[in-house]
């Protein structure tokens, strides 16, 4: 069965979807002598992303997701497929992107906001503390010098 493409109304087909854009990239960069080996070319870089986008996508479901791994080896059963089905918990895809090792961003629960606002708070307090020592060090030493400096004007 062909799919339509929601824009064109056309079939969809593998050909319009990877080599067609390329062979116009192909076109724009060197015009028409570059277009066969530019369609190779691309439809190959597109090939391989494509396969290590779903690699690097398997890899991080089976470690998000334990379970993966035997559901694909096993064969059907009605009873693993119902516990099964009640232990996982499908994510959006953004709260995969966003978990992956990958990405510089997590998403946090309550729980764990709260202990990072605890953690900097008792940093801000810590640094309080310091600064707190420093100036009664100072103030010690500001009075300590009046002291003396009171004495000595009183000796001679």
């Amino acid at each position: 069965m062909a799919k339509i493409d929601p824009f064109t109304g056309k079939e969809f087909s593998q050909w319009n979807s990877i080599v067609v854009p390329t062979a116009k990239v192909a076109a724009l960069c060197g015009g028409r002598a570059n277009i066969i080996p530019g369609m190779i070319m691309f439809s190959l870089f597109g090939y391989a992303g494509q396969h290590a986008y779903n690699y690097l996508d398997a890899r991080q479901n089976s470690n998000t997701n334990p379970l993966a791994h035997q559901q694909s080896t096993s064969p059907p059963n009605s009873e693993t497929s119902k516990s099964t089905a009640s232990r996982t918990v499908d994510q959006p895809r953004w709260k995969r992107i966003l978990n992956s090792k990958y990405s510089p961003m997590k998403v946090l629960s309550d729980e764990e906001y709260a202990k990072v606002l605890r953690e900097k708070a008792l940093k801000v307090d810590v640094e309080i503390a310091l600064v707190d020592e420093e100036m009664a060090k100072l103030e010690a030493k500001a009075e300590a010098e009046k002291h003396v400096g009171g004495r000595e004007g009183k000796e001679p």
